[in-house]
C-alpha cells in the first residue's frame, strides 16, 4: 500500500475562520461538488479535521492505505457557517512498487542501495520501468 501528503491553501475563508478543513478523493475526476458535505460529494473518499477554528495557509494531511501505481484527483474542502467550498482539482500518482525476493518470500524494502563495485549508495527518486512506461519510487 502507498501514502500520499494531500496538501491544500485556504487562500480566504469569507470573513469568518473554518470550523472544518480537509480533502475529498478519489480514483476519477469530478466537478466542482458545491455546497455539499464531502460525504455526499461524487468523491469515493474524505479526511476531514474538525479541530477548529481555521484562518487562512497551507495544511497537508497524509493518507494511508492508498493503492500502488495508481492516480488520485483530489480537492481541499473547507467548512463554515456559510457551507461548503472546494478548491480546484489535482492529482497525484503514487509510487510503484519495487518488491524483491530472498529466496522464498517477496518483501517491499524500506531502502534500496547500490554498488558501483566499491561504495554503497541509498537511492533516492529512482526510475522504474513497469514494462510500458517509466515511474518515479520513492
Amino acid at each position: 500500500m502507498a501514502q500520499a501528503d494531500l496538501r491544500g491553501d485556504i487562500t480566504k475563508t469569507g470573513g469568518e475562520d473554518l470550523d472544518e478543513r480537509g480533502f475529498v478523493y478519489g480514483t476519477s475526476s469530478h466537478g466542482d461538488p458545491g455546497n455539499t458535505a464531502p460525504s455526499n460529494s461524487s468523491y469515493a473518499s474524505n479526511v476531514t479535521q474538525t479541530s477548529g477554528p481555521y484562518s487562512t495557509g497551507t495544511f497537508t494531511i497524509t493518507e494511508t492505505g492508498l493503492g500502488l501505481n495508481t492516480t488520485y484527483y483530489y480537492r481541499a474542502v473547507g467548512h463554515n457557517s456559510a457551507g461548503w467550498s472546494y478548491g480546484d482539482e489535482v492529482s497525484l500518482t503514487t509510487p510503484v512498487a519495487i518488491r524483491v525476493n530472498d529466496g522464498g518470500t517477496w518483501t517491499e524494502p524500506t531502502e534500496i542501495w547500490v554498488n558501483d563495485g566499491g561504495t554503497w549508495t541509498k537511492v533516492q527518486g529512482a526510475w522504474v520501468n513497469d514494462g510500458g512506461s517509466w515511474k518515479k519510487v520513492a
